[in-house]
């Protein structure tokens, strides 16, 4: 159940409403009840277990609708919603997400990139024709960078994300 505080906030008292008696703390059958819900604890990721608890439920929206057996996995980890990520990406979406900006915050000058890896994207496919060979290289050095980068930084146990995604990059912070 919610903490008493948060019951006074929202005016519910789950022990009188969804509580079968005051000594028995299981939940009345068929009563519509305000229940908290755990995820995840991380001091780096928080953010991410919201989101793999948001992608938990909809994909197993049938499970929330029949009792929960004991020992039943109802959560999804933080390093289940990484991966899922990054199985979901690719370097043709990735040049799109947050307006483009992730490119220039992920490039590292410093980077060796392989152009093979990617020659079978959109993205190589439409900006070829598209750009003189010199400027080609360098833009598809840069998001080939970033994009790799990008994935490091998301797969990495000590990178902190949150809902406001700052960067350390050269010692400058960067919050987009």
């Amino acid at each position: 159940y919610p903490s008493l505080a948060e019951q006074k906030f929202l005016g519910f008292n789950s022990q009188k409403l969804c509580q079968k008696t005051l000594s028995d703390k299981q939940m009345k059958l068929n009563t519509a009840c305000l229940l908290h819900k755990g995820m995840e604890k991380s001091e780096n990721k928080s953010f991410l277990a919201i989101l793999a608890d948001i992608y938990f439920y909809k994909q197993n929206r049938t499970f929330y609708n029949k009792p929960i057996k004991s020992g039943a996995n109802i959560n999804m980890s933080i390093d289940q919603i990484v991966q899922e990520i990054v199985s979901h990406l690719n370097i043709d979406t990735f040049v799109s997400l947050q307006n483009g900006d992730l490119v220039e915050l992920f490039y590292d000058t410093t980077s060796v990139v392989d152009f093979e890896k990617y020659n079978g994207s959109k993205l190589y496919e439409n900006i070829q024709d598209n750009m003189r060979d010199e400027q080609f290289i360098a833009y598809f050095t840069k998001v080939i960078s970033a994009y790799e980068n990008f994935i490091s930084y998301l797969l990495d146990p000590e990178s902190i994300i949150d809902y406001e995604f700052c960067f350390l990059n050269n010692k400058t912070n960067l919050c987009s």
